[in-house]
């Protein structure tokens, strides 16, 4: 009992300073999105929880407990409920209209690139690297929300990069990159920094490493170079019509999983959804990871 004080001392303070932490963080977060600071939010969101309660619970003395087996008790309910609220929101997703492989399609509107330092900062990164753009494309997951993408080739058209600008909850935009290389004997190379989970199966002929804390894209390019000399395999160029190579790639995606039970048939899905049992469990998996370390399937 004699404990119970000194621990009241050091655990109000903290969090305090937690609290102070989350909102600069989630206030940096919301005016330029960040996978590093939306990692470090969901973090503190779990720890303030925790200690919040244990505080709670010690200073109305709800309990006999230790405050230490409060933190870690509610530590691991949290751990339960989201993993819950994530297991339900696939579920949703799996029989919701949205397209897990959506197709593409010319942007003829044109597209404007948001009006930031970090886009202007990539802009000019991408004239740097002599990377020339080939087209503007579009996907529809929703009557009102599109996936915009900006398909850039390098000088020998052996690199390919599409940038895709996810919308966010803020009502801002995220740029991620693919980087996609294809060899004589028919291998794909792939390496990107997307942080949506994707949780299903790749054709065999594919290599995807997928690097979401990798924000910049000379470091994402270093990094899909050593990956294609490392194959030594030959690389062949790209066409100019990067749109009817990525529908392709999307219908073998479609393909792929569905002959490997990660997607139910067509005839299934009014009653079970797109997703099978098996789907949903690798998805809910995979948010995990990418939500909280940051790491997908190894693929």
């Amino acid at each position: 009992m004699q404990n119970t004080p000194d621990i009241s001392q050091w655990l109000f303070p903290v969090i305090m300073g937690l609290i102070g932490v989350f909102f600069l963080l989630a206030t940096i977060n919301s005016k330029s999105p960040s996978f590093r600071y939306s990692v470090a939010i969901r973090w503190l969101r779990w720890v303030l929880i925790a200690l919040t309660v244990g505080h709670i619970f010690q200073a109305l003395e709800l309990t006999e407990r230790p405050v230490g087996v409060v933190i870690t008790t509610t530590f691991l309910i949290w751990f339960i409920l989201e993993t819950g609220y994530n297991w339900l929101a696939i579920g949703m997703l799996s029989h919701s209209e949205i397209p897990l492989f959506p197709k593409f399609y010319k942007n003829t509107e044109g597209y404007r690139w948001p009006n930031d330092k970090a886009s202007i900062k990539l802009r000019n990164t991408i004239r740097e690297l002599k990377l020339h753009p080939l087209k503007d494309l579009k996907a529809d997951l929703h009557e009102l929300v599109h996936i915009h993408s900006s398909i850039h080739q390098d000088t020998d058209n052996k690199i390919r990069l599409q940038i895709l600008f996810l919308p966010q909850r803020t009502n801002t935009l995220s740029a991620c990159f693919i980087l996609s290389s294809q060899t004589k004997s028919g291998e794909l190379y792939i390496t990107d920094n997307v942080f949506l989970p994707f949780g299903g199966y790749y054709p065999k002929n594919w290599h995807v490493l997928r690097r979401p804390w990798i924000r910049s894209l000379k470091s994402l390019i270093r990094l899909h170079q050593s990956r294609t000399q490392e194959a030594a395999e030959e690389l062949v160029s790209w066409g100019d019509n990067p749109l009817e190579d990525i529908n392709h790639q999307q219908q073998k995606l479609r393909q792929e999983n569905l002959e490997r039970g990660f997607l139910h048939p067509l005839h299934y899905r009014e009653e079970y959804g797109k997703l099978t049992r098996e789907g949903r469990y690798r998805v809910w998996v995979e948010l995990w990871l990418l939500s909280y370390l940051g790491v997908s399937f190894r693929y």
